[in-house]
């Protein structure tokens, strides 16, 4: 017979554990900005779950605030137009791509510009 603590917590520690999604046992997660598949789930800070997303906003939040998630737009982070072309010509030199006008104007919010980058970067390799 059990005795002591175990004999108070037995049906406690006989309880079934949930498998968390952040498990490669869990179902996957998708990506809120590209819909791939990820074994993690985004934080409630608003992190994209995937490596190459979340490098991408990581990059934003260097150069803008470490606070900002991915449905900021411009206006909320208080950016500019002047600000916002240096972002966009510091983005292009550093990934090595070349946003058209129209494609850098339909960018209102950090997801967009994640998405327009992912999109210039997939085509183009």
């Amino acid at each position: 017979m059990y005795h002591g603590y175990y004999a108070a917590h037995l049906p406690e520690l006989a309880t079934p554990m949930t498998i968390s999604t952040r498990t490669p046992e869990g179902q996957p997660m998708r990506c809120p900005v590209c819909g791939e598949d990820t074994d993690l789930e985004p934080s409630l800070a608003g992190d994209a779950c995937c490596p190459t997303c979340g490098q991408l906003l990581w990059w934003f939040r260097d150069r803008i605030d470490a606070r900002l998630r991915l449905d900021h737009t411009w206006k909320d982070l208080d950016v500019d137009s002047i600000e916002f072309v240096e972002l966009v010509m510091e983005l292009e030199a550093e990934y090595g791509v070349n946003l058209s006008e129209a494609a850098a104007e339909e960018i209102q919010t950090i997801e967009d510009a994640i998405r327009a980058l992912r999109k210039k970067r997939d085509n183009s390799e």
